[in-house]
């Protein structure tokens, strides 16, 4: 192997790397909200409103850090 196929070859897996680094935090960034939701929606089904808050309290905030994380490190 040459010294150019070394580079194409180094460069074309950074580039997947990063690519599935992206990848990774939006398919946990959107499996948490489709999970958030499911688990908001079963006590709404189920006509729970104090389970609903219950659930609701409890979620929001790692909900709120997943997807912060996910924004905030979009840009950079």
């Amino acid at each position: 192997m040459s010294e150019k196929d070394a580079t194409v070859t180094v460069t074309k897996t950074r580039k997947i790397t990063a690519t599935t680094e992206a990848d990774h935090k939006f398919i946990l960034a959107f499996c948490l909200i489709i999970a958030y939701a499911i688990a908001l929606a079963i006590p709404i089904i189920l006509d729970k409103t104090q389970t609903l808050e219950l659930v609701a309290a409890t979620l929001s905030g790692p909900v709120g850090s997943v997807i912060g994380y996910y924004f905030g490190s979009k840009g950079k």
